[in-house]
């Protein structure tokens, strides 16, 4: 049984949707105007983080 949930307690962690960062020529914020070179971070269905693109 200790090995069965072992077992269900992985899957149930594999399951879980990676954390995605999306890259666009323009983000807009809902504010103001578009900003060129921001990335968006969207994590367990939710934008984490909004702001420049690493390296940008």
């Amino acid at each position: 049984m200790l090995i069965s949930l072992s077992l269900l307690a992985s899957l149930a962690h594999a399951a879980e949707p990676r954390p995605v960062l999306l890259t666009a020529e323009r983000v807009w914020t809902g504010e103001g105007e578009a900003h060129m070179g921001w990335a968006v971070l969207v994590a367990q269905g939710r934008i984490q983080a909004v702001g420049p693109a690493a390296g940008k």
